[in-house]
């Protein structure tokens, strides 16, 4: 295998050689992520900040066994080349056992960067878990009692039944939804309740 093969891939790849995993080859795009780090010098040394966090284990593994492993969405603390930020960010690595054309063995790695898909899936578990929240306390006001809780559209149609208004106007629900609930309004006021409704609705 020719390592130079790897130079214009659109993912990150690294190549380590012997069991101290020195480190070998590494393409534009791994450079770019995580430095121009010295080749020749192990990988503990290399990224000595990452000593604890078990993934040379792998690469020991990888080696001894001949069994890839592959690691999704795992977090990496570094000061990233591309970046001032700091923070941690989200790789899935494989890593495999691999020999290149002098007949050497060593541990081929290709990462991807998964920052984005990590943080999106995290928001949308936020987002629904608040609106699971929303919905329970809604549900809990409406079984309260006689408070009349509305939920409109952003047009101002009510969108979901309110047994407190329909046992108090007693309107079914097929004649409460949408504009319906004006027509249980006194006629004498029904037009200064729209009016103020519709300012409401405009100002908010």
């Amino acid at each position: 295998m020719r390592l130079t093969m790897f130079d214009p891939a659109p993912i990150g790849v690294v190549f380590t050689r012997g069991p101290e995993h020195r480190l070998a080859y590494t393409n534009a795009v791994y450079r770019k992520t995580f430095g121009d780090r010295p080749l020749g010098r192990p990988l503990r040394r290399t990224f000595p900040d990452l000593a604890q966090s078990g993934y040379f284990d792998i690469f020991d593994r990888v080696l001894a066994t001949g069994e890839a492993e592959v690691l999704t969405a795992v977090p990496i603390d570094l000061d990233f080349a591309d970046s001032s930020r700091e923070g941690t960010r989200y790789f899935t690595f494989s890593v495999s056992r691999a020999t290149v054309s002098d007949g050497s063995r060593g541990v081929l790695g290709v990462v991807v960067e998964t920052t984005e898909q990590v943080t999106a899936a995290r928001r949308i578990r936020v987002l629904s878990e608040e609106r699971r929240r929303a919905l329970l306390r809604y549900r809990s006001l409406v079984r309260a009692g006689s408070e009349m809780v509305w939920v409109t559209g952003p047009e101002g149609g009510v969108t979901e039944p309110s047994p407190g208004w329909q046992r108090v106007t007693g309107q079914s629900w097929e004649e409460f939804r949408g504009d319906g609930w004006i027509d249980a309004i006194h006629p004498d006021d029904r037009a200064a309740v729209v009016e103020r409704w519709s300012r409401a609705l405009r100002e908010v």
